[in-house]
């Protein structure tokens, strides 16, 4: 890695990181312009003059200044399905500030939920890395201690040794290319994968109907996301269907059978709002406990892998402990 390589990337380790103070700013002073009143402007210019420097802001503030719309001034900022609840409400004319009241705290626990997910998938794999490595270095010791033995046959490990990292990478890579793929259709991972997924959808939808919107609007929104289950149900919707219960069925992929049928039930006594809200609140509940569980087994079982790299090594040691006994 030369010199310009390594300023690149100190460059943008200092961005994301003023990425995320900009975003913790305007999180926090969307939420209290709500209850005090205040200009959204105002707050972010008087928090900005604490802080030594930030670009993001700068333009952010810049941008609201000359009257452009939250969608606009926040795009670099905040999360794309930040975004695109605000770019939906504007176009409605409606006051999108209470995304930032109950979502955001909302979503912090999905986030939390998506780095257990991480977590469960990373910790394994860099325990099978080093195991890997650590195995590889007494293969290596092995084969150049032995091979300069009249008559020993080291064919065998010299085939393990030539090709080791690519024998050990290949059931490692699969898992992470499997769930990067299908992470819907890996076997347990799935099962957490939905529930997140679906916890996030439900979020967004609460918060559009808060905000006074349809459920033409909330399918708008997922028409625009790249998820190949919601399109192939929502392009079957009919016109007439685009309401509620044609919400439920985009969703019924990821919702459970007790939600689809709340959902489906409450169109009619007229409590939509409420019973959606009441599911959401529930998820937000539950999240934790269900990602837990289900990460946790996750763990063991690709932790459960490191085993390969020490088999390897077991069998290498045990071939030349055969081949020295043949000699004797």
């Amino acid at each position: 890695m030369n010199i310009n390589n390594i300023i690149g990337f100190m460059k943008e380790l200092i961005s994301f990181g003023k990425k995320k103070e900009a975003r913790e700013v305007i999180y926090s002073a969307e939420v209290s312009v709500l209850s005090s009143g205040l200009s959204i402007i105002d707050v972010l210019k008087n928090v900005r003059q604490e802080l030594n420097s930030n670009l993001y802001l700068d333009n952010a503030i810049s941008l609201l200044s000359k009257g452009k719309p939250r969608s606009m001034a926040y795009k670099n900022i905040l999360d794309v399905d930040i975004i695109n609840m605000l770019k939906s409400a504007e176009a409605k004319q409606i006051t999108a500030g209470d995304i930032f009241k109950d979502y955001i705290n909302m979503k912090y626990i999905i986030e939390k939920a998506e780095s257990r997910m991480r977590g469960a998938l990373m910790e394994p794999t860099i325990m099978y890395l080093m195991v890997s490595f650590i195995s590889y270095f007494a293969i290596n010791t092995f084969y150049n201690n032995f091979r300069g033995i009249t008559n020993m046959d080291m064919s065998n490990i010299g085939f393990i040794r030539n090709y080791y990292f690519l024998i050990v990478a290949a059931p490692m890579f699969a898992v992470h290319f499997v769930i990067m793929k299908f992470p819907d259709k890996v076997p347990l991972w799935s099962r957490v994968y939905r529930y997140v997924k679906s916890a996030g959808y439900l979020l967004v939808i609460k918060t559009l109907v808060d905000l006074g919107m349809s459920s033409v609007d909330a399918i708008s929104f997922f028409k625009k996301l790249n998820d190949k289950q919601l399109h192939k149900r929502i392009n079957v919707l009919k016109t007439h269907e685009k309401n509620i219960e044609g919400l439920t069925r985009a969703l019924s992929y990821y919702l459970s059978s007790v939600e689809i049928a709340l959902m489906k039930t409450s169109v009619k006594f007229a409590e939509e709002k409420r019973t959606l809200s009441g599911i959401v609140e529930k998820r937000m509940m539950d999240v934790e406990k269900t990602v837990s569980g289900i990460t946790a087994t996750f763990n063991k079982l690709l932790t459960a892998l490191t085993i390969l790299p020490i088999v390897m090594v077991v069998y290498v040691l045990l071939s030349i402990l055969g081949a020295l006994t043949q000699r004797v």
